[in-house]
């Protein structure tokens, strides 16, 4: 028998969940677990893991608590999640009505289409605080041009993307979420 234990509701107040002293930012986890997909690794272990939009999100929201420790580690995990993206979601982009669209909407780029369709599934999925939370981060050129910088400083040294390449697929991100 396996039990899950995820803290949201009345155990995570404001999305904060507290044991002792220690405490954990949980704003977005409840949304990411709903539409996480069961994986049978064996017989006894099963495991949900949720869509990669949704990592995207939980990143955005790690970054906004812990980068002003100079913890800059979840906008490099930003970046090397949104590059999977665009390898894997450009693979099976032409098998959904969604994908049309996306393709459509940006003119037959199959980059900027996965990463306007994340961005979409994101938006779509969080809700309450934890879409908020994204879109304070987003929204705020500050804090926007902040996240993206760090993510470049961390992520770029792979040299696996240019940083045109890589502030154009962001700039695509952005326009998408906060998209009316």
């Amino acid at each position: 028998m396996t039990s899950i234990f995820f803290p949201s509701g009345e155990l995570a107040p404001n999305g904060i969940f507290k044991v002792g002293e220690r405490s954990w930012d949980v704003t977005g986890h409840l949304e990411s677990f709903r539409v996480a997909e069961l994986w049978e690794l064996d017989s006894d272990a099963v495991v949900k893991i949720p869509p990669l939009h949704c990592m995207l999100g939980l990143k955005i929201i790690a970054w906004d608590t812990r980068h002003e420790m100079y913890f800059d580690k979840d906008a490099e995990d930003f970046h090397k999640l949104l590059e999977a993206g665009v390898r894997i979601v450009g693979e099976i982009i032409f098998d959904s009505e969604e994908g049309q669209y996306c393709l459509e909407k940006w003119d037959y780029d199959t980059q900027k289409a996965s990463v306007g369709l994340l961005a979409g599934q994101l938006k779509e999925d969080f809700i309450g605080a934890s879409l908020d939370r994204c879109l304070d981060v987003l929204n705020d050129k500050g804090k926007a041009s902040e996240f993206l910088r760090a993510a470049e400083n961390r992520g770029l040294l792979s040299g696996k993307v240019s940083e045109t390449e890589y502030r154009e697929r962001f700039e695509c991100f952005l326009k998408a979420f906060l998209a009316d």
